[in-house]
């Protein structure tokens, strides 16, 4: 079991064009079991369940942050989907990886490259333009 987190945030999607809400995530700082360093900690709610990334933060040359959810074994930074079913909890990874590279631009604008992949195929390539809400 890991310990509760000390600090959290959520995050809640809406579409631009009716404020529908899409989805969402909660994230907190979590400390793998074995672990020499914190992840950033994930989760999306299912229906049964949740998934659960815990990503690898490292700063790189110039200044940006890039959080990794690398491939690896069970237990280790990576995705996983969880489920309970008839009071019994079961976890398992998952083949999905992403990688977040979040910098200020020449503009001095906050912006994030998000790629995602499903094994080692490219499924999503995403970049967001992150400002303040009013």
């Amino acid at each position: 079991m890991l310990p509760a987190p000390r600090w959290g945030a959520a995050w809640l999607r809406t579409l631009k064009a009716t404020g529908e809400w899409v989805f969402s995530g909660a994230y907190s700082a979590r400390r793998l079991p074995g672990a020499d360093r914190s992840s950033v900690h994930v989760t999306f709610p299912l229906e049964s369940g949740n998934v659960q990334v815990f990503l690898r933060p490292r700063v790189l040359p110039g200044g940006a942050l890039e959080l990794a959810s690398p491939s690896g074994r069970f237990g280790s930074d990576g995705a996983y989907v969880t489920v309970s079913e008839n009071g019994q909890a079961h976890a398992a990874r998952v083949p999905l990886h992403e990688t977040f590279r979040v910098f200020v631009d020449d503009e001095g604008t906050l912006r994030t490259d998000h790629h995602l992949k499903l094994w080692s195929a490219s499924v999503l390539r995403l970049h967001y333009k992150l400002v303040r809400a009013a």
